[in-house]
């Protein structure tokens, strides 16, 4: 009889011509630390063996003399396999054992025990399991995956009974354990990087799975790691400007070490032979620029000139602008040469090819070199004698400061004749003061012509020049010019924005219009770059999101939400990551919402009778609207109802109507009493003292009646709650005092009732207007909810497919926050040509970005066909349309 462990694969007793008793049938070597992840490896080699159930003991030793033989052989084998992956410093401290089904149970007895230490600290490793900055995704899933698998090796599901597994309890195991590790997966994933992705992935519906998740991050992982390959190095001190994007050359050369660069032919340093302009010519470019071939001269910008030209300029300028420190090196030749008159080529337009360098240089030279910049009366004068090539009048100007190269305007650019009139900003919404702009006016009204010369789109430089008259009537001439110069300085482009019949952010349009949809505006002390572009902010928001995510800290912020502690005004730091996890965790899940529904079906039918009663008669819907949308948030938040509601709608009122716009102690952060002279500081301070007299009672009777709540009824006060620092012990904790929490329920009553009120009345507004849209949506409704009488069933609301898309169009049209919340870049980063400096603010003009012909033909026009055939969504994944914002901030 042949002898079948030899040639029957088949059977359990079958040892393969390769299978020898030194082999290592696997990598993982048992140590003090690894016995799960080792008995895996070790089960899973013996598994494709079919020789596990020697050492689980489902394989029993057999009494059949032959059989016993072959089972002493596949035995002995598999002894000597474990033996050879045992660490030697724990293999001597193992008793000897022939029986491969003796030495498992020992292993497993010694080192893991499910109901000890171990179970627990594999616990607590899951529930601190992090991705750190320097994990990858993948490293960090690998982890948290061991971590589950370890558990479950530990402590094993219950297994099926019904033999066939038609219960379905092994799936139900692997649903929840699933859930699980996608639960955790989300929470542990680098804040700082994938906050938007989490976000997103939560909000799906069907929720996203392990899997989904896992691939969505890996893609997002990879798209900034190609964002940040993009991303050239700079010299350190190389200064910020935003270049035309019609000019690279101009952006090529000015990345080039021309330190390191030295001319042969010419013998200067800052070129060499190939770019040298004295041996190959001067381009066109540069004529147009520089050159007599764009316009009138230098010469022909004055009236007059006295005194002869002085060489030494010219060489001054050329010299300097060879040189690595052009500014130094330009004041140390100008001090000794006098005050010169200027040529052709001054020493400004010498020292760089760009122009918004010469605002910077300018900056930094010394008085004799600045005087340089124009021409007309000698160095030592009180003012210049100018030429209005747009009125033929001629004036005196003293201390003005522009860009020499655009004055007079070079061929293409037409001047502009004024500046814009300077409203008493009466308007509610446009928070600039009165006092400020009275001071403004003066400014203006300082002389009788001014000049503001155009920036060039989209260059961020946008300072404007003023010149003013020489003898103002109410004020003795030199202080009238010395005060109007600082203060001219002090405005900015105040003067540009402010206005009583335009809003902000249809100013900010009109002024993308003309100087390009990314300009800087310096608004007060602050420089600040307006984005009217959906591509620009798509880079802000999603590609530089890790660099622009932080906010500026502004007035509304610290007074009202309690010293910046609410969310979305919350500077970028732990404080801030803690509580948008809470918010996006456990206060805005799908459970949560669902659980207020009761709430929201109340207070639309209580909306729906009133309507009703007032049959005939006109209806202030903006005021329903608004009482509609505070009384179901303050429900949500604070479990009140009826009469209570009253105080809230006041309080939400007066935070309306004082914190929207713009706050002039904001643009001017280096006056600190300036909040209190303009009177915003005595306003927002009665707001504060009102929010604490209406939230403390509540929030100290919810404190004394969290024990008797069930959790099914708790509302978002109680929720916050279980992170108020008396119910932390661990101080390792993330944990919110009383005012953490009315800032954050502050903003959730503020933001959300104005935003859906908001809404609400202007889509309103957009359906009266348009009679056949109305009879559209209302045919819609009307089919949809044709059998059902009373509430609203809202299980329904996704069949309303055109009436989401008049809300995708009124959205569209009219966002509630027509200007997003400002952002503050963290450090210098560059967006395509443009270098952007670190504390840099940054507003998204939403408003004009949903009016952007570029994305939405026949803008103006109301049309909710036009989203029938599109993918467009509100979300912030799409950036043509953004009226709650994007990214991790919104």
């Amino acid at each position: 009889m042949v002898d079948d462990t030899k040639i029957d694969p088949a059977s359990l007793f079958y040892l393969g011509s390769g299978d020898q008793p030194g082999n290592l049938i696997t990598n993982v070597i048992l140590k003090s630390d690894n016995y799960l992840s080792w008995s895996r490896a070790i089960s899973l080699s013996l598994k494709s063996r079919r020789k596990f159930g020697f050492v689980d003991g489902t394989i029993s030793k057999p009494t059949d003399k032959k059989k016993l033989l072959d089972w002493d052989t596949v035995n002995s084998m598999l002894v000597s396999w474990i033996l050879r992956t045992i660490d030697p410093k724990l293999a001597i401290s193992i008793p000897y054992f022939d029986d491969a089904k003796r030495l498992w149970d020992y292993l497993d007895k010694r080192y893991c025990d499910a109901s000890g230490p171990r179970l627990q600290q594999l616990r607590a490793s899951i529930t601190n399991c992090k991705q750190l900055s320097t994990m990858t995704v993948e490293d960090y899933y690998n982890q948290l995956i061991g971590y589950f698998d370890d558990l479950a090796r530990l402590k094993p599901p219950h297994g099926c009974e019904c033999g066939a597994c038609s219960c379905g309890v092994a799936a139900k195991y692997e649903k929840d354990r699933d859930e699980e590790i996608l639960h955790q997966f989300l929470v542990g994933i680098d804040d700082a990087k994938y906050a938007l992705v989490r976000t997103n992935l939560l909000s799906q519906q069907p929720p996203a799975t392990l899997e989904r998740s896992y691939h969505a991050l890996l893609q997002e992982e990879h798209s900034r790691s190609i964002a940040q390959a993009k991303i050239p190095a700079t010299k350190e001190d190389a200064h910020v400007f935003a270049l035309p994007s019609s000019d690279r050359r101009q952006f090529q050369s000015a990345r080039v070490d021309k330190a390191k660069l030295f001319c042969s032919h010419c013998k200067r340093s800052g070129h060499d032979t190939t770019g040298c302009f004295l041996l190959h010519g001067f381009p066109d470019w540069w004529l147009e620029k520089y050159g007599k071939k764009g316009g009138a001269s230098h010469s022909g910008s004055s009236v007059s000139q006295q005194g002869s030209k002085h060489s030494a300029s010219a060489s001054t300028a050329a010299v300097a602008a060879s040189s690595s420190k052009p500014v130094a090196r330009a004041n140390a030749m100008g001090g000794s040469i006098g005050p010169p008159v200027v040529p052709s080529t001054d020493t400004l337009s010498a020292l760089s090819e760009l122009k918004p360098e010469h605002v910077r240089l300018l900056l930094n030279m010394v008085t004799n070199n600045q005087q340089e910049k124009m021409s007309g009366y000698p160095h030592g004068k009180k003012g210049w004698k100018l030429y209005d090539l747009d009125t033929g009048e001629i004036f005196v100007s003293r201390d003005v400061k522009f860009f020499e190269n655009e004055f007079p305007f070079v061929k293409g650019n037409e001047p502009v004749s004024s500046l814009e009139n300077v409203a008493d900003m009466s308007h509610e919404n446009v928070g600039v003061d009165h006092d400020f702009l009275d001071d403004l006016e003066y400014i203006l009204e300082v002389g009788e012509g001014s000049l503001v010369p155009e920036p060039q789109p989209p260059t961020l430089a946008t300072s404007p020049a003023t010149a003013r008259d020489s003898s103002p009537h109410r004020r003795p001439p030199a202080a009238a010019a010395d005060t109007a110069h600082t203060a001219a300085e002090t405005a900015g482009n105040l003067h540009q924005v402010a206005s009583k019949h335009t809003l902000p952010h249809r100013r900010f349009a009109e002024l993308a219009k003309r100087y390009g949809r990314v300009m800087q505006l310096q608004l007060g002390q602050v420089p600040t770059i307006i984005v009217s572009s959906a591509d620009m902010a798509k880079e802000v928001m999603k590609t530089h999101d890790s660099v622009f995510c932080n906010r500026p800290i502004i007035m509304i912020a610290k007074e009202v939400f309690y010293n910046c502690t609410d969310i979305g005004l919350a500077p970028y730091g732990e404080y801030w990551r803690n509580v948008r996890k809470i918010s996006v965790l456990e206060l805005f899940t799908s459970k949560r919402v669902q659980s207020f529904q009761p709430i929201r079906v109340e207070e639309v039918t209580n909306l729906i009778n009133s309507l009703a009663s007032e049959q005939g008669r006109v209806v202030n819907l903006t005021r329903k609207a608004y009482f509609l949308s505070c009384d179901t948030l303050t429900r949500s938040a604070f479990s009140t109802k009826g009469n209570e509601q009253e105080p809230f709608r006041k309080l939400l009122s007066s935070v309306t109507k004082h914190c929207t716009g713009f706050c002039s102690a904001d643009l001017y952060p280096s006056i600190p009493f300036l909040h209190r002279i303009s009177g915003m500081k005595r306003n927002f301070e009665i707001i504060t003292q009102e929010t604490n007299r209406i939230f403390d009672p509540i929030i100290e009777e919810h404190k004394s009646n969290k024990t008797l709540l069930d959790p099914k009824d708790e509302d978002l006060v109680d929720v916050l709650l279980r992170h108020h620092v008396d119910n932390i012990n661990n101080p390792d904790h993330f944990s919110m005092t009383t005012d953490n929490i009315k800032g954050v329920i502050m903003e959730l009553l503020g933001g959300g009732t104005e935003n859906s009120s908001s809404m609400i009345e202007w889509t309103m507004s957009e359906l009266l207007r348009n009679p056949t849209t109305l009879e559209k949506a209302q045919a819609e409704v009307r089919r949809v909810y044709k059998d059902i009488q009373g509430a609203v069933d809202e299980s329904r609301l996704n069949q309303l497919t055109y009436l989401k898309h008049v809300i995708k169009e009124s959205l569209r049209l009219h966002p509630p926050v027509p200007l997003l919340a400002p952002r503050e870049s963290m450090e210098r980063c560059q967006i395509y040509p443009y270098d952007i400096p670190a504390k840099t603010r940054v507003i998204i003009n939403v408003w004009a970005i949903g009016r952007d012909p570029e994305y939405w033909p026949e803008p103006e026009k109301f049309y909710p066909e036009r989203f029938e055939d599109s993918l467009i969504d509100y979300k912030g994944s799409n950036y043509e349309l953004l009226p709650f914002g994007a990214g991790r901030r919104g």
